[in-house]
């Protein structure tokens, strides 16, 4: 599910919005006062992105300094426990912040995340089972509940950005996905998408010649079907395409 941008809303931001893990940002909001500020993020990329500092751990009111928090459980049901004191239980506390700035964020373009966090690790987050040993990896609380938001929102963590391939196409998702969301808020056509679609050849590029072809071939067939339905399967390959490495 993705919210809807109104056509005032784009016209007032003059930059893409990034969101960002607080503490990439030099924010000392870590369990320990700390922070994990990643110069090439804070310098690199605050010329051509507004960056958004989140972090839920705050953000759901477990203040600083706080007791460590870790995932425990199996795929199926993760709790967010305290790792000195298991019985603390901060899921409910992450899960409805994640919520409410779900519901109210706006014009977000992607979002970088600090790996290994558990609420914000994109993919590599320990999860121990009650034993204390790591059984599996996955996201954290908060990243799980905004990639499930919108599949299609472009997401990284900090060693992600610092990757030439996994940067890059980072940096060209963002760019398109601001696009589709201006024209998101405007009557999607099929004149309008295939127009949207010439303005991001330079980015489509990327695309392998049998993805492109693939999308073209779609695009062939817009007047088939509703042009929203269309535009949606559009994007997604797309970004499916995108995410893919270059050869």
């Amino acid at each position: 599910m993705r919210a809807r941008v109104s056509p005032e809303t784009m016209s007032r931001d003059p930059k893409p919005k990034i969101g960002v893990s607080g503490c990439l940002l030099g924010e000392a909001v870590r369990y320990d006062g700390t922070d994990k500020r990643d110069d090439l993020i804070c310098s690199g990329l605050s010329s051509r992105f507004e960056l958004i500092p989140v972090c839920p751990e705050v953000g759901a009111g477990l203040g600083v300094p706080r007791p460590p928090v870790r995932l425990v459980g199996d795929p199926g049901h993760i709790l967010a426990l305290g790792l000195e004191d298991p019985g603390l239980d901060v899921t409910r506390a992450l899960e409805s912040f994640s919520r409410a700035w779900l519901c109210q964020s706006r014009g977000i373009c992607g979002f970088i995340l600090k790996s290994r966090s558990p609420s914000c690790g994109l993919r590599d987050t320990p999860v121990f089972d009650k034993t204390g040993h790591i059984r599996a990896e996955g996201p954290g609380i908060f990243a799980g509940m905004l990639m499930a938001h919108d599949g299609l929102l472009p997401v990284e963590d900090e060693t992600g950005i610092r990757d030439p391939a996994r940067g890059g196409s980072f940096l060209a998702r963002v760019e398109i996905y601001n696009a589709w969301q201006h024209l998101c808020a405007a009557d999607v056509t099929p004149r309008r998408l295939a127009a949207f679609h010439q303005r991001q050849a330079r980015l489509l590029a990327r695309l392998s010649p049998r993805d492109r072809r693939k999308i073209g071939d779609l695009l062939a067939r817009a007047g088939e079907k509703p042009a929203m339905e269309v535009a949606e399967c559009y994007m997604e390959q797309i970004m499916s395409a995108l995410k893919k490495p270059r050869t």
